[in-house]
């Protein structure tokens, strides 16, 4: 299987067209900027680019005003043309949610609300006491979890650890299904 090019990576993520043909026709235009991603970039794309940007700005206050709601999950800029603001609720939003974001945001900004299992405060708690109970394998005096964090896009508490030992020790002492609220991840080890 072929690997993706730089090129065509960014522009993926970037929810932009990015197949090799395309982008070598870009290449050979003098007149494209490509200092925005390193890769040539249409002159829609850039202004579309520039946009998402702006937009970009206004999720801290979204999270600001929702973060105390009991449904809250999370939130997260989606990278579709023109871009958009993914809001996570256990549950549909309330009228007042709906009316403090469209207050928030710019009036034809894209928002979507996903329904999860999680609120954002299950995750932090669950976070917290993973945080506080695995610090070492006592068996090999060595930090279990390297990596900690919640994730709300994925509305799950993410753990990095170095090795599939490390995961099953993990699992073991904390006694947890890994399909519920926990992805884990093997790193392999550091330094």
């Amino acid at each position: 299987m072929r690997r993706m090019s730089y090129a065509e990576r960014i522009r993926a993520q970037l929810g932009l067209r990015h197949d090799v043909a395309y982008i070598q026709e870009l290449a050979k235009q003098k007149d494209l900027d490509t200092t925005e991603l390193g890769t040539p970039v249409t002159h829609e794309e850039f202004a579309d680019l520039q946009a998402r940007r702006v937009l970009v700005g206004y999720v801290p206050a979204v999270e600001a005003q929702l973060r105390d709601a009991p449904n809250y999950a999370g939130i997260w800029f989606d990278q579709i043309p023109g871009g958009g603001v993914c809001i996570a609720l256990t549950g549909e939003p309330t009228v007042p949610q709906t009316a403090a974001v469209a207050g928030l945001l710019p009036a034809r900004a894209h928002v979507t609300y996903v329904n999860v299992r999680y609120t954002r405060a299950e995750l932090d708690a669950l976070c917290a006491k993973i945080d506080e109970g695995t610090t070492f394998d006592v068996r090999q005096a060595k930090p279990l979890v390297s990596g900690l964090s919640v994730s709300g896009r994925h509305n799950v508490v993410e753990v990095m650890v170095r090795s599939v030992h490390d995961r099953a020790s993990f699992l073991q002492w904390f006694g947890v299904d890994p399909r519920i609220m926990i992805k884990i991840r093997e790193h392999g080890p550091i330094g």
